[in-house]
């Protein structure tokens, strides 16, 4: 019956952890990658983000060519890792305009 406990309260931090990271979107990386445009989605602000730059207990590990990675440290030993697609990079928007 322990086990069933501890497996069901894992399983929901589990799944529910990335959910808290997700109220960013990721609009756009910079070509070289060095800047990524973030839009919290609960309030619509635009925020420029460079590998470090802390938001909401999340930091930006790694801006990648289609992607932002975050990362957030439960304690000394445990973090949460999560990549988020970007909708679009720089160059992208560029030539669709």
């Amino acid at each position: 019956m322990w086990q069933t406990i501890i497996l069901v309260v894992l399983m929901i931090l589990t799944f529910s952890s990335p959910v808290h990271c997700k109220t960013f979107n990721v609009r756009s990386v910079e070509h070289s990658g060095n800047q990524a445009v973030l839009v919290d989605r609960d309030t619509g602000v635009e925020l420029l983000a460079s590998e470090g730059d802390s938001f909401e207990d999340w930091t930006v590990h790694e801006i990648g060519p289609a992607h932002v990675t975050f990362i957030h440290r439960i304690h000394e030993h445990r973090a949460e890792i999560v990549t988020v697609p970007a909708e679009s990079t720089v160059e992208d928007a560029r030539s669709v305009r």
